[in-house]
C-alpha cells in the first residue's frame, strides 16, 4: 500500500490525526510541480576531452533535495531522489 492510499484510508475510515493530514500535505507538495534550480557549472571540472575549458553549462537541481535533475540534454519529470514533480515550462 502506498503513502497516498494509506493516508486516504486513515482519513476516510476515522477522524484523522494530525500525522495523517501532514502525510497528505507532504504528498500533495511532492506531486505539485516546482521549478528546478539552475546553476552554471564550469565544464572544465567535468574533464570532457575536446571541450573548451571555462565554458559554463546550465545544470538543474531539485528544489526540495538539491539532487541533480537535468541539463540541456536531459531533464527528469520527477526527482529520482525524493520524487518531487518538476516544472520545466518556460515563463
Amino acid at each position: 500500500m502506498n503513502k497516498y492510499q494509506q493516508a486516504l484510508n486513515n482519513c476516510v475510515n476515522r477522524w484523522a490525526p494530525a500525522k495523517d493530514w501532514n502525510l497528505l500535505k507532504e504528498l500533495v507538495e511532492k506531486a505539485t510541480p516546482k521549478k528546478p534550480k539552475e546553476q552554471l557549472i564550469d565544464n572544465y571540472c567535468k574533464g570532457i576531452p575536446g571541450d573548451p575549458p571555462n565554458e559554463n553549462e546550465p545544470y538543474y537541481f531539485c528544489p526540495s533535495c538539491n539532487e541533480w535533475v537535468g541539463d540541456d540534454g536531459f531533464k527528469y519529470k520527477y526527482c529520482q531522489n525524493c520524487g518531487q514533480a518538476l516544472d520545466w515550462s518556460e515563463e
